[in-house]
């Protein structure tokens, strides 16, 4: 399939990283104060924040035998012209057992501290298509861990050690409680849920240098993915959108 290419954009006060391969974004920096990263876990792997199309996964329902999160995160993505001087990346699903059709768009913008991320996902097949898209955010926790990490002020260590599930409000304030960390602004449209994770084998407070925050359309521990809900028809599309930047003082 090629060489996969580095996109970058930079901009006054922001500068995001994604590779072609996999939609996945390997860094995301604001005013100075790194967000997303790309990480090495404790058993070598690499890992970088990218899209779950058209699973989440693991689903109750049907999933059609797919491979968590999906293989879109590991397939080399079209890009497409630019729209307002962002990235835009393509993928057409082809994951084995899943119905032909289904078409997913990515759009990259980065102005005035905010970053933005349009996921849309088109159903051009002729059977109506079950999805449950999330983004997988590996987000930088390196000065001090995330034991202390609050979202919209609740404590939220114990989730994260038990790959919780919680509910996302349109507006979103995630802090480390960091000294040199400002929080973080999360907005969202169709992400009403979050998966937190963290290595399970992983106990060592040093080695804590980053944490998964995932927004995703449905809870992937109930039963959303093939429920009607879920579904995209033939010729229609469904768009979630998420917002990130730093809570001004």
């Amino acid at each position: 399939m090629g060489d996969s290419k580095i996109l970058t954009k930079v901009t006054k006060n922001g500068v995001f990283v994604v590779n072609q391969k996999g939609a996945r974004i390997e860094k995301l920096i604001l005013d100075s104060q790194l967000l997303l990263t790309k990480i090495t876990r404790s058993d070598g792997k690499v890992g970088s924040s990218h899209p779950c199309v058209p699973i989440f996964g693991p689903e109750t329902l049907t999933s059609f035998g797919l491979n968590q999160h999906g293989d879109a995160r590991n397939q080399l993505w079209k890009i497409l012209p630019k729209e307002n001087s962002g990235i835009v990346l393509s993928y057409e699903v082809q994951d084995e057992g899943y119905p032909r059709g289904l078409s997913t768009t990515q759009r990259f913008t980065i102005a005035d501290g905010v970053f933005e991320l349009i996921t849309e996902c088109v159903n051009n097949g002729e059977e109506s298509l079950p999805v449950n898209f999330g983004e997988h955010f590996y987000w930088d926790a390196l000065d001090e861990g995330w034991d202390k990490l609050t979202i919209n002020g609740l404590p939220m260590a114990d989730e994260v050690k038990k790959t919780g599930v919680i509910k996302l409000k349109t507006r979103n304030i995630i802090d480390f409680h960091h000294k040199n960390k400002k929080p973080i602004v999360l907005e969202q449209q169709g992400l009403d849920w979050a998966v937190l994770w963290f290595e399970k084998d992983n106990e060592i407070v040093s080695l804590k240098s980053w944490v998964c925050i995932e927004p995703v359309e449905g809870n992937p521990k109930e039963d959303f993915f093939g429920s009607e809900k879920s579904m995209i028809f033939p010729g229609q599309s469904r768009e979630t959108e998420v917002k990130i930047s730093l809570l001004k003082s």
